[in-house]
This record gives structure tokens, sequence and C-alpha cells, in this order.
């Protein structure tokens, strides 16, 4: 039986729409023509049913027009089929015999202690430095960086494609788990090989020769991204090991495998990272129907409103700083914005003067403003990768460190070589986005305040905006237990709680909420957090709460909120006389502005402390 289906011009055009009426269409008419003789499908109903079964949601689709166009849309012909991943025989092969390169057998394959445990594997990331240098040394610098540069703009542009259409996966799927589960799957893969480009890139713009090089592979490629992403990883383990995270034991195996206890990674760092991309996912696929609604276009009204005190404080810091405003910023963003639009080129070779020749057509901005922005945001060849020079701290460039000061992710603009007239791949997409979040995490206090200049206005301002978002944070969060139904306050000292002398010791309780129905208090922590991403970040943010007491009496962030719980639970008729009625429980609590690893760590059963998200107070505390 042979069927044709007579698609009409524009059909395609149902594409653009939100809902999946053309394939519906379609699917409509192969079962009518192949159901329609059958006596039991008379009944127009039955045929209806059927596509129904198949076509289950008005999300389940294949094909898609998208209404908003995201920045890698404009270079999607330009670039390659896939991305390429480390594939894991490339990464089973590193880890054969990776635990001799430093140490002779002679030596032994157990390895205790801290110290001689960091110290083992500082000389273990030194000998893969070293391997990962001589293979740099071997291919022409423009090639690799360009392919790799490459990679990383179709790494970005597959994950994008999951989180766009994964409202149209999870629709056409029987097991819906099954399906977060490979997108989780893939899309942690890909992030692994986004890591490994960037610091391939960072590596060979310093390491690889400009001329007299080989033109990489996809196997070279494949074999540099395993190195680096060994490298990452082994100088994050380090740094859980000096965090106290992960137990300073390691052992080498016959075959010469390095062997840690990774309980670490199994209980906190691969749950953590699931529970954010299942997140992501699943915020991606319920505003699926917003991927084909027009963008949202600022009012004239909206673009003249009044900035805010701390927005003109942060601009004037960043002025300060950088010697260029933020209306420079925009004019520059919108000039690579230019670029990507017209060229259509994932990435793009310039000479410095055509680039700024470039800039200035599409931007009319002045060469003073343009050299500028180059100089923050460009990523420089250096002598040695790894050694940081003067200006910049020991760590800026370890490649297992994010939020570094030498990184193609904060200096996304890559400079090939040297000379005054250098060369410069410039790959438009990732300059934007990358400049943006630079931005946006200034202003929001993301970086750490050793990123900026040493009480430079920037350093400044990050301190300044740190503290002022922690004391708004606590605002918001007795806002929200009042809103719910609970009395609260933030910010109470030990003298107002109390009724006593205050004691520079307690310090001050967050937020006090208590409910007089339940005869109960929550004693809250508050921490505005920001996301951790590595082994490192994670540990570091471990370390600080322990609920201990660290060398020369100084006790981590949860010690010194146990401490106030304390005091106040032996104090609980003075709490009773602050709330106005008898208080016969109190829960300690430490709240988190958004999802962190704490979550994901055994600190309830440690210490009977209840951690809790912000968007978590209505569901838990919410009164019936």
């Amino acid at each position: 039986m042979v069927v044709n289906i007579d698609i009409k011009e524009g059909f395609l055009n149902a594409t653009r729409r939100p809902d999946n009426l053309g394939e519906r269409a379609i699917v409509d008419a192969l079962v009518t023509a192949l159901l329609e003789r059958d006596p039991r499908f008379a009944d127009g109903n039955a045929i209806d049913d059927v596509v129904k079964a198949i076509v289950r949601s008005d999300n389940a689709r294949h094909f898609h027009a998208f209404a908003v166009p995201q920045l890698r849309d404009f270079v999607k012909t330009d670039l390659p089929d896939s991305a390429q991943i480390i594939e894991q025989m490339d990464d089973a092969n590193g880890r054969l015999g990776l635990g001799w390169l430093c140490r002779h057998r002679s030596d032994g394959s157990h390895i205790q202690g801290l110290n001689d445990c960091k110290d083992y594997l500082r000389k273990l990331v030194d000998a893969l430095i070293g391997v990962f240098l001589d293979h740099l040394a071997t291919f022409d610098r423009a090639s690799l960086v360009e392919a790799m540069l490459r990679n990383q703009e179709a790494v970005f542009s597959e994950m994008d494609l999951w989180k766009r259409t994964f409202g149209a996966i999870l629709a056409s799927s029987d097991e819906t788990s099954l399906a977060t589960n490979s997108a989780i799957m893939r899309i942690g893969r890909l992030n692994g090989a986004s890591m490994a480009s960037r610091t391939v890139i960072e590596a060979a713009v310093c390491a690889s020769p400009v001329e007299g090089g080989h033109v990489p592979g996809e196997y070279d490629l494949s074999q540099l991204m395993a190195l680096a992403s060994m490298i990452h990883h082994m100088g994050g383990y380090s740094e859980a090991m000096t965090a106290g995270i992960m137990p300073p034991e390691i052992k080498i195996s016959s075959a010469g495998e390095v062997m840690m206890q990774h309980e670490f990674s199994e209980d906190v760092v691969r749950p953590f990272g699931e529970f954010l991309q299942t997140k992501s996912l699943k915020d991606a696929a319920s505003s699926y129907i917003e991927n084909y609604t027009s963008p949202n276009v600022r009012s004239e009204a909206a673009e003249a409103e009044e900035p805010s005190e701390d927005e003109k404080k942060f601009e004037a810091a960043w002025l300060a700083e950088y010697a260029f405003s933020l209306d420079n910023l925009r004019d520059f963003l919108s000039g690579f914005r230019a670029i990507l639009e017209k060229d259509g080129k994932a990435v793009l070779p310039f000479s410095s003067s055509k680039l700024v020749s470039r800039l200035q057509s599409e931007t009319g901005m002045e060469d003073e403003s343009i050299a500028a922005c180059m100089r923050l945001f460009t990523y420089q060849p250096r002598d040695i990768w790894n050694s940081s020079p003067d200006g910049f701290t020991n760590v800026s460039w370890f490649p297992w460190r994010f939020r570094r000061q030498l990184s193609i992710v904060s200096r996304p603009i890559i400079q090939i070589t040297k000379e005054e007239e250098a060369e410069y791949l410039i790959a438009p997409a990732m300059v934007i986005t990358s400049i943006a979040k630079f931005v946006a995490d200034a202003r929001t206090g993301g970086f750490d305040q050793k990123f900026f200049s040493e009480n430079g206005p920037m350093f400044r301002w990050t301190g300044y905006i740190s503290d002022r978002l922690g004391e708004a944070f606590n605002v918001d969060v007795a806002e929200k237990f009042l809103q719910i139904g609970w009395k609260a306050m933030s910010n109470l000292s030990d003298g107002q709680i109390l009724g006593r002398e205050k004691d520079p010791r307690f310090g001050d309780v967050d937020v006090l909420a208590w409910n007089e129905r339940q005869s109960k208090v929550l004693i809250i922590e508050c921490k505005d957090l920001s996301f951790d991403k590595t082994i490192g970040e994670i540990a570091w943010r471990l370390s600080k709460y322990q609920g201990e007491v660290k060398a020369g009496g100084k006790r981590d962030n949860l010690r010194r909120h146990l401490d106030r719980c304390e005091v106040i639970e032996s104090n609980l008729g003075q709490l009773s006389n602050f709330v106005g009625f008898f208080v016969q429980s109190c829960e300690r609590i430490l709240l988190l502005s958004q999802s962190t690893p704490l979550q994901f760590a055994k600190i309830t059963e440690k210490h009977n402390v209840r951690v809790v998200t912000f968007s978590e107070i209505a569901d838990l505390f919410g009164l019936s």
C-alpha cells in the first residue's frame, strides 16, 4: 500500500506555531489513509482516538521554527555537524600509567597524609602539564585555536538545542525519566568538552607555535581535551583534600591508575550537578512555548527609567576602574552582534587594525573606547601558560578554577600573535555572551574581591554590593515568612532577642520567624550564595559549613550559627518574652538563595540543622 500526502505551499509555516498543528495534520492524514477502509475505524472518532494516542500533547513535535533566534542560530550552518567530546577511550588511555608519571615504583603505591598527598598531586599536575605542553608544541597555533573555538561554539549550540527542544522531547517520550537522564548525560559530556576546549585554547595561545606546526585532526583534539580534563580534575582533587573534604589518601594501581576515595564526588558533586541540570531542563520545558512567541521589546519609558542609586554607583566604579563607560561597552557588544549577524561565521580571523576598523564602522565608537574595551577583554599570548604574570593572582591561570582573570570566559577576544599588528580569532557569540555575563556577575558581586585590583573601585564595589545584597536577602526572607502567615524580623542582635547587653561574639540572627499556633520559633541563617561549579569550589564551600572550629580558634560559618542557636535555645524564657508566647520548640534553619552543594552534604544528620532554599519556604512552612 502506498500513501501519497499532498502538502501545499506554506504548510511549513505551521512549524512556527506554538502548537504542533502541522505535524498533527500529517499524522491525521497518514492514520486516516491507513485505517479508513477498516470497518473497525469507520467511526471518525475512532481515528481521532488513534491520532491522539500518537500525538499526545501539543508540544510533541520534531520540526521547530523558533520565532526567537539565539545568537548561535546566526552561525548554525557554519558549525560542525556535531561537537567533539572527550572520547571514553582517550580518557581511559590517559589514566593508564598516570600514577607513575611523577613517582618511581620503588617509592610505593600508597600515599597518605595531607602534605604527602598534596605534594604528590602537585607533582602529578606538573607532569601532566609537561605532557600537555609537549603535545601543544606540535600544532599550528591558529589552526588549533580555531578548531577548539569552533568546537566550543558547537558545544553551546547543541546545549542550547537540547534545552530549547526539551519540552517537545518530554512530550514525545514514553518514559520521561529516561528522556531526562539521557539529556543530563549528554549535556554533562558537552559541559566537559566545553571546559576542556577552553583549557586547550588558553594553553595553545601561549604554547603552540605561530608557524611550522601541524593542523590538528579530530583524534588530536580528543587527546588534547582528555589531557586538559585530567589536569582539571587532579587540580580539583588537590583542592578538595586541602579543604578537608576528600580523605588524604591515594593508591596507584598496578596499571598506574590514580585511585582516591570519591565519596565526595559520588555523594555531593554528581548529585548536585544532576539536580541543576534537571532543574534547568524542567525550566526549559515549562517555557517551551516562549520559543514561538515574539521577544519582548523594552518600551521607551523603560529605557528612559532613572537608574537606581546602586546602578549609579556600579557605573561610576566601572568607569573609574576601566576608563570606559557601560554605554561604551553596549556599543562595543553591538559591533560584535553586527559582525555575527552580517557575516554568519562562527569564528573569524581579524588583524588588529581591521577589527578596530570594523567595530568603528558598525558602532561609530572612538579609537580610545574600543582600545579600552579590548584591553580588558582580550586574552593575550604569554611566554609561559602555567604561570601568572605580574598584576594577577597566582591562581589566575589554574584551569580547575572558574571566575579567574586569565580565562577566555573573562577575556573572550582571542589574540593569536604578539606583534603590534596582531592577529585575532573572534567567535562573536562567545564574545557577546561572555562579556554580558562578566558585567552581570560584576554588578551582583559574583566575583571574589581578589579578582579586582586591591582597594580599587571594583574591589570596593564588590564588598559593598555583597554586604548590601546579603542584608536585602535577609529582609526578603523575613517578608516571605510574613506573607505565609508567620511573624518574622531580620538582622536581630542577641540583645534584642534576649533582653541583655549585646555580645560581640554572638553576631546577629539573620531572620527570626515564629508561629504562635505551633509554639515554634525558627532561627534562620540566610546565605545568598553563588553557584559553585568545580570540584575545588564545591569543596571550599563545604569546608565553611562543617560546624567546626578551625585552627587559631576561628569558627566556620555553620559553627557560628550553631553557637547562636545554642545560646537562644538555652534561654527560652527570654525568647518567649520576645515573641509573646511560650516557646515549646526551636528549629535551626540554613536558608539559601538558590540550590547549592550544601543541600547534598550531610549537614542535617551531623548538626540537627535544616537546609532550605528560598523557593521552598511556602511549601515547607506555609500554614494550612
